[in-house]
């Protein structure tokens, strides 16, 4: 079943509205322009950010990006009651409830919010830890691309088809062919030691790191760290530990869990997912899976020991936490924070990385291991410097 209405759709690029039919159907909301060969443009319900409607008419707002947004205004009430049906029945359980919720008054959220703070506080205390298996895995992706929207505007690329073409056969090793167009690499221009992954799978490796390494190897043990953040949705879970309190506190104040939902909001949690330092836990969670991953695609794993065991005299041990102190914009690349930070210290990271790769192996290297070296390894001193330090 569809309804249809006449609407005017704003693009975001020109002041002027195109005119034409918007039909809701249950699964998407459809534009159809009524000027001659125009194709119909479809919006799932996951992107109406917003809908409200008045005696002047009604608008839906449709989200794109940080950045972009597109906007549909029509007189029909019935038809944006229809939408609001449509996108409430297309939510997921958890979503639905959101909605739901959000649809009571104050007075009955913060009703209920206090009969349910005991049973909410036990499950915040205890179940934290595993809380991201009810968040969807789109949730990763949009502040993975929110995220990238962030970066991709405020640092410098260096894009050399030789250099590209070294990291794909990396990342190609490491997570299969089949799981390859999961994942993206770019190499940021910055003499930085440094590497960052986005929730979404995509992962930015820093000019300055390819210049300090030594081998292809050791830059495959990095990437397959950065990789065991991803698959471990390292970001997502240090979200949920960092807004916990947050989220109780809204739930019971009433303030309404529609807030959640905003653009904005999704821009700001994005900028979480960037800034945010992981945990001691998940960083040594993403180094003990990088050993696997590098052994699962015949690489040496004792590329990441060897890389640390340089750097471990000319790094400082810092405590300082990212989340503490105001998400800036400025300056983004000095104020990411440093995979090699901390968080475990060097040495604790070393003394760790050392005893899972004696682990069943000799000299680090599973004695059932064949190694495959990279074909880029033999070239490894020209390709690094293919993207000179500013």
């Amino acid at each position: 079943m569809s309804y249809s209405g006449q609407a005017q759709y704003f693009d975001g690029l020109s002041p002027l509205p195109v005119s034409g039919v918007l039909t809701a159907t249950a699964d998407a909301l459809i534009f159809e322009s009524d000027l001659p060969g125009g194709t119909p443009i479809r919006f799932a319900y996951a992107q109406v950010s917003e809908t409200n409607g008045d005696a002047s008419g009604c608008r839906v707002e449709i989200f794109i990006d940080a950045a972009e947004s597109r906007e549909l205004r029509f007189a029909d009430p019935e038809l944006l009651r229809q939408i609001a049906r449509y996108r409430d029945a297309s939510a997921s359980g958890l979503r639905r409830a959101v909605h739901t919720f959000a649809a009571w008054s104050v007075g009955r959220k913060i009703l209920v919010g206090a009969l349910l703070l005991p049973v909410s506080l036990g499950v915040y205390l205890f179940s934290v830890e595993r809380a991201h298996v009810v968040v969807p895995r789109f949730a990763d992706q949009r502040l993975g691309a929110q995220a990238s929207t962030y970066l991709n505007n405020h640092l410098e690329f260096c894009d050399d088809a030789q250099l590209n073409a070294a990291l794909d056969e990396i990342l190609t090793r490491l997570v299969g062919p089949d799981a390859r167009s999961d994942y993206s690499i770019r190499v940021v221009r910055d003499a930085e030691v440094n590497a960052l992954a986005l929730p979404n799978g995509n992962i930015y490796i820093f000019s300055g790191l390819l210049a300090e390494s030594e081998s292809a190897t050791e830059v495959a043990g990095v990437i397959a760290h950065e990789i065991g953040h991803i698959r471990g949705r390292h970001s997502i879970r240090q979200l949920i530990q960092a807004l916990g309190v947050s989220y109780m506190a809204t739930m019971v104040l009433g303030a309404g869990f529609e807030e959640f939902e905003s653009a904005e909001t999704i821009s700001e949690l994005a900028s979480l997912a960037v800034f945010l330092k992981y945990s001691r836990g998940f960083e040594r969670e993403a180094d003990l899976d990088s050993i696997d991953t590098l052994r699962a695609a015949e690489l040496d794993p004792r590329g990441l020991q060897a890389f640390f065991e340089r750097r471990l005299d000319d790094r400082q041990d810092s405590t300082e936490s990212v989340a503490s102190t105001p998400i800036s914009l400025e300056d983004v690349a000095d104020s990411l924070p440093d995979f090699l930070s901390s968080h475990p210290a060097d040495a604790e990271r070393l003394e760790y990385l050392k005893a899972a790769l004696a682990a069943n192996s000799a000299g680090g290297v599973a004695e059932d291991l064949t190694v495959r070296p990279l074909a880029v390894e033999r070239d490894w001193a020209a390709v690094r410097a293919r993207c000179a330090n500013p």
